[in-house]
This record gives structure tokens, sequence and C-alpha cells, in this order.
């Protein structure tokens, strides 16, 4: 599973996951960011931050489940 930011050194989480997924396929992927604004309908599970475990927990599971 891959976590990221929107907001990254260099670029977006958004191209560095493109990049990662070019690379090695399918993974599940979360963003965790306080910019969920920015993200659109690309994404598959968002977390707003502050970081509500529960949160992330249900983000991971719709993640695993839509790789699955």
């Amino acid at each position: 599973m891959i976590t990221a930011d929107y907001r990254i050194i260099g670029g977006t989480g958004v191209e560095a996951v493109t990049a990662i997924l070019a690379r090695l396929g399918p993974i599940p992927v979360v963003y965790v960011t306080g910019n969920a604004d920015q993200l659109g309908a690309r994404t598959r599970a968002v977390v707003d931050k502050p970081i509500s475990p529960h949160r992330l927990a249900e983000a991971c599971a719709a993640a695993q489940g839509a790789a699955a």
C-alpha cells in the first residue's frame, strides 16, 4: 500500500504515485493530505489532515478492496 501526501518536495504525491504505479503495477493508494480539494476525482481514498485513525483505517480498507 502507498500512502502519499499531495504536497511533497519537488512535485506532488499524485506524480509520485503515478510513477510508482507505472513501474510496479497496481498497488492500493491512500492520500493523506490537507489539500484534498486539489486531488479531485482522480483519487481512490483520501484522508484529510489532521488524521483520524478511524478514517485512515476506513480509507486503507477501501483502497485494499478497490485493488482486489
